[in-house]
């Protein structure tokens, strides 16, 4: 038993146990008699090459198990494990918990049939494809679907701008980046949304294009479309500029629109110029038309309308100021007249010689010269500081005389602005003429009567 070379050695301890121990191998467990053979059922082998052998229906270790070197699973079925390190030959995990995964210990080219469940599934299908809900990805082309996103911002004026239901996608094939949802707008976070709609946007191919369209309160469909050539803002079904009931244009030299066009630098003044020759400049607290590189044309805030470089000449018609401060060209053609009455009678020169002239001092003038004066303010457009006088005829006269069509009123209050001085003349055409031939009867009735004295 203890030579060099064992001897066979079979003992039967019971009719259910057997220890055998031969020269290069041993074993222990229970076996099964058919009668002819005995078959180990359960129990542990040592073969001659050092591998330990654990046979049975079913292996349990109910304790911690440790091992010194490798431990190699063939193949396996864990309903439920913790693993720390292993190396896994063929294995079918029902549910596992693994504490350090080294991926560079993955080898492969391939993995197929490979579900991951993340909230939402994810399937690496054969060929190196990625398909999910949400991401879609193979060799060829790129795409990200994600639904049910919701948002708020605030605009610049302070409304609350929402979206609701949106989706988000991405097409490499397309090379587009686009959204669609709903979206609402709110005066503030406190309000309901006074305005609903849908919206949609999208980037690719050097293009931004942006819409809200189908707004419950009857708003216009709003399209933005912008690349580096242009941008266009337009009210519009389309989105094309032939159907757009108003829209603003931005190019790189010019800037066109259907509305009111307000320019603002940073300190809030409006600078705004048009293409190609004439210039809307607002500086000093005056705004200024510019022309061929001159000014032209002032108005400062004060009211006060200033012509620069003016020019001067024998012909032409006269400027006129409405009641309502409307400025227009006072012509004389019929082509401009209705129910043209010639009236040939002095009345109303008659009338005008009643009147009296006057002299007077400008009331601004003279206010503005007394501030001066006292308190060294300058005044706000150039005057006369030599106390000047004016000469004339004073409105309301002519009130009292029954010339109230010469009489300027303003158009609202009904107040008396002035005259029109240029009509005064004309109305004495009359008196004149009459004059005139009194005169020449006069000069005939001297001549009569120097020949009657000869």
């Amino acid at each position: 038993m203890f030579g060099s070379n064992w001897s066979n050695w079979n003992r039967v301890v019971t009719n259910e146990t057997v220890l055998s121990i031969f020269n290069d191998s041993w074993s222990l467990g229970t076996s099964a008699n058919d009668g002819i053979t005995k078959k180990l059922i359960t129990g542990i082998n040592g073969q001659a090459d050092g591998t330990l052998v654990l046979s049975g229906k079913s292996v349990i270790l109910n304790s911690q198990t440790v091992k010194g070197n490798d431990f190699i699973i063939g193949s396996a079925n864990i309903a439920n494990g913790a693993i720390g390190t292993a190396q896994i030959g063929d294995a079918a995990i029902t549910s596992a918990k693994i504490a350090n995964l080294d991926v560079s210990k993955l080898t492969g080219d391939t993995i197929t049939g490979f579900n991951i469940n993340a909230n939402r599934q994810i399937k690496i299908a054969s060929g190196g494809a990625l398909i999910s809900d949400v991401v879609n990805m193979d060799k060829t082309n790129f795409s990200v679907s994600a639904p049910n996103i919701s948002s708020y911002r605030f605009s610049s004026e302070k409304y609350k701008v929402s979206t609701s239901n949106g989706i988000f996608n991405i097409n490499s094939v397309l090379g587009v980046f686009s959204s669609d949802g709903n979206i609402s707008v709110a005066v503030d976070t406190n309000t309901d949304p006074y305005k609903k709609g849908v919206f949609h946007s999208e980037y690719g191919g050097n293009n931004l294009m942006m819409s809200a369209t189908n707004y419950t309160n009857g708003d216009p469909d709003e399209q933005l479309n912008m690349s580096s050539a242009r941008l266009d803002y337009m009210y519009s079904k389309t989105g094309f500029l032939s159907d757009a009931t108003d829209h603003t244009s931005i190019r790189a030299n010019l800037i066109e629109t259907t509305g009111t066009l307000n320019a603002f630098s940073g300190a809030q003044i409006p600078n705004i110029y048009s293409y190609p020759n004439l210039i809307l400049e607002s500086k000093n607290q005056s705004v200024y038309f510019r022309s061929g590189g001159d000014y032209r044309l002032q108005i400062r805030e004060n009211g006060y309308i200033y012509l620069w470089n003016k020019k001067f000449g024998s012909g032409g018609s006269s400027l006129q100021v409405a009641g309502d401060g409307a400025l227009f060209v006072q012509s004389s053609a019929t082509k401009f007249k209705e129910d043209i009455q010639y009236d040939g009678g002095t009345s109303v020169g008659d009338k005008f010689l009643t009147l009296d002239p006057a002299t007077w001092q400008d009331k601004a003038e003279h206010e503005a010269r007394a501030k001066y004066r006292k308190i060294g303010t300058e005044p706000d457009h150039q005057i006369h500081m030599d106390d000047k006088r004016y000469y004339g005829l004073i409105a309301e006269d002519l009130v009292k005389a029954g010339l109230e069509e010469f009489v300027v009123r303003d158009e609202k209050t009904g107040e008396v602005n002035g005259l029109e001085y240029d009509k005064v003349a004309i109305s004495l055409i009359p008196v004149l003429r009459e004059q005139r031939a009194a005169i020449n009867e006069l000069k005939v009735e001297i001549e009569r009567l120097k020949d009657k004295v000869k």
